[in-house]
């Protein structure tokens, strides 16, 4: 019987443990369910480049400092696509409008676009105003894209977004300094649906049509017949043809490499950019004012130009502030068998400059010849380069089939001991 008296506390003890557990175990995976629902029900979390991942540090900016819901649109400036002056609360006042944030080069926006203009059909007839607003690159060089240098450079693109995407939605652009992609917490493609009183409704950090669908149905109501996207029929159109790629290799980077500023020397009455600069640095070069620079020279797709080899190649002069030194400072590109490509032309240099609020000056000569053949001109132009990182840049390349795939650069032999690279020549 003592025996008996001692076991079954202790039966009980251990039915009462595990119990416990069992409760426990419920418990947090109730939880977790809960707080999983949660989330998802917060338009954009866990909509990041990890999808499904949970909250990014995107995420997590944008809803901290984009207005929430209830308060009123960021009052910024921005144009229409003939470069007119346009206030976003204005545009965002008397209806339900719907703005979204894209452009060329960020596929998540290019793909969404038919999916939003059956949203755009069914809720128009509704009072409902849809704008997408054009806003810095996303992936420099998808589709041969590249930054544009002025604002009216940014209306080609907008002219170009209109031509190949073929959507009735209108487009505004941020200027040059972008107050929206900044008052949008820098993101690339999010979406915010304002009430007629100009406050938020509904955001999220990346474009959803069918949230968005959702939205405006709790809001206005919803339609009786959608739009399917293949009740369509968008005027689509290609990217601008260009001549040969993938003729020049692609330097290899660095790690840790990101787009840095780089202000171009514009002069009044001077020829445009054909050619535009890209300048990226690594963390040391961006914090310490020492470390690897790339300059790379792309060719604006927008210009339909190219590179005439049998004209000669392009060359650059770098120089820093006093006290500074590039190594080397210059270069040319490489002398090509092919009379014409559209490749870019990139280089590697050494920077140590002790003043890194002072920029380095560039020049740059390169021949400017059209696809059409009816100009080759020999130009010259300068550019600032400041070794801070551009927030509003992406720091994505390509391959030759226009994939934007971060960290596909081919690889080539490094020779730069000789101070030389296989796409063109150090000085």
């Amino acid at each position: 019987m003592r025996g008996e008296t001692h076991t079954i506390p202790e039966r009980t003890s251990r039915i009462d443990e595990l119990l416990m557990k069992r409760l426990i175990s419920l418990s947090i995976f109730v939880l977790f369910g809960a707080v999983h629902s949660a989330i998802a029900q917060v338009p954009g979390m866990g909509m990041g480049m990890g999808m499904g991942a949970g909250p990014t540090a995107m995420d997590e900016r944008f809803y901290r400092t984009v207005p929430g819901i209830g308060e009123l649109v960021p009052d910024v400036q921005v144009v229409d696509d003939r470069g007119d002056p346009v206030n976003i609360r204005e545009v965002a006042t008397g209806q339900y409008t719907v703005l979204v944030l894209g452009c060329l080069t960020c596929p998540p926006f290019l793909r969404n676009v038919p999916s939003l203009e059956t949203v755009q059909r069914d809720f128009a007839p509704r009072g409902v105003d849809f704008h997408y607003v054009y806003k810095p690159l996303a992936h420099p060089e998808y589709n041969n894209y590249v930054t544009p240098f002025t604002l009216e450079e940014r209306l080609m693109h907008v002219a170009e977004a209109q031509r190949r995407l073929g959507s009735s939605i209108t487009w505004l652009a941020d200027p040059m300094h972008n107050p929206w992609h900044e008052a949008m917490a820098r993101t690339p493609n999010s979406e915010l649906v304002i009430d007629p009183e100009g406050r938020v409704a509904a955001r999220r950090t990346w474009s959803d049509p069918e949230a968005l669908r959702a939205d405006l149905e709790r809001l206005v109501g919803p339609v009786e017949k959608r739009t399917r996207i293949e009740d369509l029929d968008l005027p689509t159109q290609p990217p601008p043809p260009t001549v040969a790629k993938g003729v020049v290799p692609r330097v290899e980077m660095p790690p840790t490499m990101a787009g840095i500023e780089v202000e171009p020397v514009i002069e009044e009455g001077g020829v445009p950019f054909y050619v535009k600069l890209r300048a990226e640095g690594d963390e040391s070069l961006r914090t310490t004012g020492t470390g690897k620079m790339y300059v790379g020279f792309h060719l604006d797709p927008l210009y339909r130009v190219h590179w005439n080899n049998e004209a000669g190649p392009v060359k650059f002069s770098l120089s820093v502030p006093p006290g500074g030194t590039v190594t080397p400072a210059g270069g040319e590109g490489p002398v090509l068998d092919v009379p014409a490509d559209a490749d870019p032309r990139e280089f590697l240099v050494d920077v140590a400059m002790k003043d890194t609020m002072q920029p380095l000056d560039l020049d740059v000569f390169y021949f400017a010849c059209d696809d059409a053949l009816t100009f080759c001109i020999p130009v010259n132009q300068s550019y600032r380069i400041h070794p801070q990182r551009d927030n509003h840049g992406r720091t994505i390349r390509t391959g030759a089939d226009n994939v934007p795939t971060a960290g596909r650069i081919p690889p080539i032999q490094s020779t730069w001991d000789h101070h030389r690279i296989s796409t063109g020549k150090l000085l």
